[in-house]
């Protein structure tokens, strides 16, 4: 009787003679993985970095070491990588805030087209006739041109390439 409970309950003996008990309608199938959100893998400083990538077993990223064209990370086994960029990956806005530069142009209400995100402000003239005086004279003169390029420099202030001419549409 004892051998008959036993083989109902699916008690498996090792060698060591620990027995672990089965149920019947038990399942030993594993569980759905679910993904955890662990959040930005950014940390302000290196130590808060080197603490969260080790709990986290990621790599995470150094946000006061970030720069326009550089990125510093902690691995999760303490090593520290640095990635560098032959040129600006990012950019900071005046609040501080870093935004990706994001060279895909768009048409804007006006029909100029400017780049999506660019540090320097980016845009293209969209179609526009040329001005009357240089139609009227048949001479390019300062004053008559329309702008083709406006881009910021490091200051805010515009700086435009003119163009003596009608312009097509981008």
């Amino acid at each position: 009787m004892t051998l008959v409970m036993a083989v109902q309950a699916g008690v498996i003996v090792q060698g060591a003679g620990a027995a672990i008990a089965i149920a019947k309608d038990t399942e030993t199938t594993k569980p759905p993985a679910t993904s955890k959100d662990l959040g930005p893998a950014t940390a302000a400083s290196e130590a808060a970095a080197r603490l969260k990538a080790k709990i986290q077993n990621r790599r995470i990223e150094v946000t006061e070491a970030r720069s326009e064209t550089s990125s510093a990370f902690v691995n999760a086994d303490g090593t520290v990588t640095s990635e560098m960029y032959s040129g600006p990956i990012r950019f900071k806005e005046d609040d501080g805030s870093w935004h990706d530069v994001d060279p895909t142009l768009a048409v804007s209400a006006d029909g100029s087209i400017s780049a999506k995100g660019h540090p320097h402000g980016l845009t293209l003239a969209g179609r526009k006739p040329a001005p009357k005086a240089l139609k009227a004279t048949g001479v390019a003169n300062a004053s008559a041109g329309v702008p083709l390029v406006t881009i910021e420099d490091r200051a805010g202030r515009p700086m435009e390439l003119g163009w003596y001419g009608s312009l097509p549409t981008p």
